[in-house]
């Protein structure tokens, strides 16, 4: 059915099912019996074409809708009962007189019942600027008695299942906690921390050597239709054709020679991290007294502690002071930690970002400003002056001369997800949010959500790798993806033609523009916008005149697939240097890169031409992956 035009073209007719129906009776202007044949819609379409109402979002003109419903679309997936209560009471002011809720689990809709008219009216006129999600939803008319409000649960009742819900998760098993309190927290932290460091070496190199022949295995079982063409870098004698499937991952080849795997030297192999996020919480070993650390529990079992972690070998000495003077400010507030069941309590985080290099430091709490009024209100503002008087002047006497303390801040996240949003607000109560850094010789300003590399002595080690595979000289187009704060393109670019960054975050690219001028970079373009939306653009100037090679750094999780296949058909980059902390994210990346081309995967692919380990996470088990890749036309 095409609205528009009012044509109906059947090339067989099929009884629609019952959701089906439901939008064709909305889509016939709330016709109280849907069609049942051919015949019947073409005589509906006729009727409503001559009416002038030709669009399916017109829903204006329809006489029963009903008078205290709604239809929202456009929720993703994931959004539930709770999740729409609350952005009723926190996208609007007053909140909205919400009375009931029909969601289906995994549908792109809900039905919204309301108090009173009024409030239905006041919910479809704010919702033509209130986004949900950062996404704009679109609000229909209900017919009444429409499919589906059957299921409708009544507000209460779901706030009520909530809180029993949360009560039932308190009954904790004494058992459980027993289980979970004998593994300690070093253990958790820093697994490695008591293996000689040539053994934690050699368990990494066996952990990458198994990336690089599972994604030989991957990539063979991927290409092994007759009709496919299998990548010369995955096949060996031993595995070849169909027989790939079932052969032992011992028998396959590294997708590229393993060259090296570089270690740490000794002064970066303890205390190196630069970045410490504790959480506040009540310890179970020192008897529910507040304490600023590390999880130690189980949540699906209904506990969680909060345990000191003195003991973990990451985090500089000074770290550990300030937590402590922080766990003694808590009790003398008279606030207590953010309860993570209950969803009650104010200190929920600290924060410290450090740098050996300069001795400065500087230092966010995150606390739910909700759960004491607000901010602004008078026992917020009394906590806010308490910290300005007190706390500080406690940490500035700690440090002493070992560092200077640049700032001093309060981040605001009164969600209930452990997970703080990107843009939490931060309100600086002294000094500015920002630090110094040096890398490679390069000054550096940081914030708070500012990325870097955890371990700077080995950060610099990494950087002088990636140069090296890339021989940048004064003809080369540097291209710097997901480029945060500029550090790659500002430390290994500066003799390059142009160094371009690409990166979606508008305050990350803003910070990039700053370090560059802090170090006279004046070669640089930083473009804000997805990779997939602006790559092919931003080096089609230099394309097929200058040397362009590519420098990918991307989160944990790995490149999005649209944006692995956008650098895979992105013309004139025929160099790139994939750098992961992830390698098992990486696999899938490298394959849509990598494998031959065919119908599906556009552009001429690149090969994977070498690999390195770096342990830039000494004592975990976790470590960096460098990976050079090539289009190799010839081959």
């Amino acid at each position: 059915v095409h609205g528009d035009k009012g044509i109906l073209t059947t090339a067989k007719w099929i009884k629609p099912l019952p959701f089906q129906r439901f939008l064709f009776a909305r889509f016939f202007s709330m016709e109280k019996e849907v069609p049942e044949k051919p015949q019947q819609f073409e005589s509906l379409l006729k009727k409503r074409k001559n009416s002038g109402n030709s669009s399916p979002n017109e829903d204006e003109n329809i006489q029963d809708a009903d008078p205290l419903r709604v239809c929202v679309m456009g929720l993703d997936k994931f959004s539930s009962e709770n999740d729409l209560i609350k952005f009723c009471k926190g996208s609007f002011n007053p909140p909205i007189g919400l009375k009931a809720i029909t969601r289906k689990k995994g549908k792109p809709y809900a039905f919204l019942a309301f108090i009173s008219k009024e409030e239905k009216a006041r919910f479809e006129e704010g919702m033509k600027t209130v986004k949900y999600k950062n996404k704009k939803l679109k609000v229909r008319p209900v017919k009444a008695g429409a499919f589906g409000l059957n299921e409708e649960r009544n507000v209460e009742t779901i706030l009520k299942e909530q809180q029993e819900n949360s009560e039932r998760i308190r009954e904790v098993n004494p058992a459980d906690v027993e289980a979970e309190m004998k593994i300690s927290l070093r253990e958790r932290v820093c697994p490695f921390a008591d293996k000689t460091y040539e053994e934690q070496i050699a368990q990494k190199r066996g952990f990458l050597e198994k990336i690089l022949r599972t994604t030989s295995k991957r990539a063979l079982s991927l290409t092994g239709k007759p009709s496919d063409i299998q990548p010369k870098w995955a096949v060996s004698e031993a595995v070849q054709g169909s027989a790939a499937n079932k052969a032992p991952l011992e028998s396959f080849p590294f997708c590229c020679p393993l060259e090296n795997f570089i270690e740490a030297p000794e002064i970066a192999r303890t205390n190196y991290r630069n970045k410490v996020e504790f959480t506040i919480g009540f310890s179970h070993e020192r008897e529910g007294k507040v304490s600023v650390g590390f999880n130690k529990g189980n949540f699906s079992k209904g506990f969680m502690f909060v345990e000191r972690g003195d003991e973990i070998p990451l985090m500089h000495p000074i770290t550990f002071k300030i937590a402590h003077l922080l766990e003694d400010f808590i009790v003398e507030s008279g606030f207590a930690p953010f309860d993570r069941f209950r969803h009650t309590g104010y200190w929920r985080n600290l924060i410290i970002r450090l740098s050996v290099r300069t001795r400065e430091i500087l230092i966010v709490v995150v606390g739910s400003s909700a759960n004491v009024g607000g901010m602004e209100s008078e026992e917020g503002a009394k906590l806010k002056q308490s910290i300005k008087d007190n706390f500080v002047a406690k940490v500035q006497g700690e440090l002493g001369d070992s560092f200077t303390l640049k700032g001093f801040g309060l981040m605001d996240h009164s969600g209930k997800s452990d997970s703080v949003p990107f843009d939490a607000p931060i309100e600086m109560l002294y000094g500015e949010d920002k630090y110094t850094e040096y890398i490679l010789g390069k000054k550096f300003e940081l914030g708070t959500r500012s990325f870097l590399q955890v371990n700077t002595e080995m950060c610099d080690i990494l950087y002088k790798l990636i140069g090296d595979q890339l021989s940048i000289d004064k003809d080369t187009v540097l291209l710097d993806i997901c480029s945060g704060i500029g550090t790659i393109g500002i430390c290994l670019g500066s003799e390059s033609r142009k160094i371009i960054g690409i990166e979606c975050v508008p305050s990350a690219i803003e910070d990039a523009n700053k370090n560059a001028a802090l170090n006279g970079i004046e070669n640089i373009e930083n473009k804000c916008g997805k990779v997939e939306d602006v790559i092919s653009e931003v080096i089609k100037p230099y394309a097929g005149t200058h040397k362009i090679v590519g420098i990918v750094d991307p989160p944990r999780a790995g490149l999005h697939d649209s944006v692995a296949k956008a650098l895979r058909t992105c013309k004139g980059l025929d160099t790139l240097v994939y750098v992961s902390c992830n390698p098992d994210a990486m696999i899938d990346n490298i394959l849509t890169m990598c494998l031959p081309a065919n119908n599906k995967r556009k552009g001429p692919p690149f090969t994977p031409i070498k690999a390195f380990g770096v342990d830039l996470f000494p004592q975990t088990d976790h470590y960096e992956c460098v990976m050079l890749l090539k289009r190799l036309y010839d081959a």
